[in-house]
């Protein structure tokens, strides 16, 4: 599923029934955060809705990638643009060392995020 456009990844994952979101972890961090192409989330995301879990997952994956290209670093980035768990975002870029990512939360964010840390 990795080498195929998404619309032909989706066919072949439909026909061996692998349509969970773990089975798109690794087509997704080699074309998405690898390779930068961004139109294949947007195949996705009309496909599948985008998972919490999924994001912590490509995020271990490229902590743990030692051959990612330079550029993968923007790609990451931009990839947590479309988390919208506030909490987890704020994780993933800290684990990551995203410091840009950190401080584009707005205040109003921060206020949230820090409203569920005192919930807890």
């Amino acid at each position: 599923m990795e080498e195929l456009p998404f619309q032909e990844a989706l066919i072949v994952a439909d026909a061996y029934k692998r349509t969970s979101w773990t089975d798109w972890v690794g087509p997704l961090y080699k074309k998405v955060v690898i390779g930068g192409h961004f139109h294949y989330l947007s195949d996705y995301k009309t496909a599948f809705p985008l998972k919490a879990n999924m994001f912590q997952e490509l995020a271990s994956r490229y902590q743990h990638d030692r051959e990612r290209p330079p550029e993968s670093a923007a790609n990451m980035r931009r990839l947590l643009g479309h988390l919208r768990n506030l909490p987890l975002k704020r994780k993933i870029a800290t684990d990551l060392g995203l410091s840009d990512v950190l401080q584009s939360l707005s205040p109003t964010q921060d206020e949230g995020f820090l409203n569920d840390i005192a919930r807890l």
